[in-house]
C-alpha cells in the first residue's frame, strides 16, 4: 500500500502521534457540526442520499409505485457511536494550505499504524472489535445504493464528490452494537439538506506507543 498522511495543525500534535503513538479520533457527529467553513466539518458525512434526476420512486403495498420528484431518500449511522481517523493518500501544499495544517506526519507503512490501532480497540469493552480501514467513495446522488444503505460499516465511507479534493483514507472504529445491519435511520427528504448542528462529544484517544522507527515528520 502506498504511504497515507495525517494533516496536523500543530508541530506538538504531529510530535505526541511519532513519539507516543497518540491517536485522536473523533466521532462522526462531530464532523457534520464542525466549525471551520466545511473544509473538515462535513454535514454529509455519516449519510448516504439518493436522489435520482428523474425522481424518487416510491412503492405502496397494494398500490401503484409513484415517482416523487425533488425528494431523496437519506440513511444515516448513528453518528455519535462512530469514531474516524482521517488521513489522506496525498502529500502536497495545496492540502496542507486548505487544511490550515503546516505539519504532517507521514506513514510510509500504513499497516504498522493500522496494526497497533487494531490492537487496542480490541481491549476496549466498549468497542466493536473490528476496525475498517480504506479511502473514501466520493459518489453522486443519483447512484443508487445498491445494499450500502443497509451497512453501517459502508456508509461511513460515503462522502458527496464535492469533497474528493480531501483524497481520504479513514480508519473507523464504533461502539458495540452500532455496525449491526439495518443500524441506521432512513428518512425521505425534500427541499435544502440540513446542517447538522453543533455536537460535542467526548473523542477517543488512543495511545499505540513510539511510532519514530515507522513514521516521519514532514514541515510545510
Amino acid at each position: 500500500m502506498a504511504p497515507i498522511y495525517k494533516y496536523v495543525t500543530e508541530e506538538r500534535f504531529a510530535l505526541a502521534l511519532i513519539e507516543r503513538g497518540q491517536v485522536f479520533m473523533q466521532t462522526l457527529a462531530t464532523f457534520q457540526g464542525y466549525e471551520d467553513e466545511d473544509v473538515r466539518r462535513d454535514p454529509d458525512d455519516g449519510r448516504l442520499r439518493f436522489q435520482p434526476d428523474g425522481g424518487l420512486p416510491i412503492h405502496f403495498e397494494g398500490r401503484e409505485p409513484e415517482v416523487w420528484e425533488n425528494w431523496r431518500a437519506t440513511f444515516s449511522v448513528k453518528s455519535a457511536d462512530i469514531y474516524l481517523y482521517c488521513l489522506s493518500t496525498v502529500r502536497s501544499e495545496e492540502l496542507a494550505e486548505r487544511f490550515d495544517s503546516r505539519f504532517c506526519v507521514e506513514f510510509p507503512n500504513p499497516g504498522s499504524l493500522i496494526g497497533r490501532i487494531r490492537d487496542k480497540i480490541r481491549l476496549r469493552s466498549a468497542m466493536d472489535r473490528r476496525i475498517f480501514f480504506k479511502q473514501v467513495e466520493y459518489r453522486a446522488q443519483q447512484v443508487p445504493p445498491g445494499v450500502r444503505w443497509a451497512l453501517p460499516e459502508e456508509v461511513a465511507f460515503v462522502k458527496p464528490e464535492g469533497w474528493a479534493w480531501q483524497n481520504e483514507l479513514r480508519v473507523v472504529v464504533g461502539k458495540k452494537g452500532v455496525f449491526a445491519a439495518h443500524n441506521l435511520d432512513m428518512q425521505l427528504e425534500t427541499g435544502p439538506q440540513r446542517l447538522a448542528p453543533r455536537a460535542d462529544h467526548e473523542p477517543l484517544i488512543l495511545t499505540v506507543g513510539s511510532m519514530a522507527r515507522v513514521a516521519n515528520l514532514i514541515r510545510f
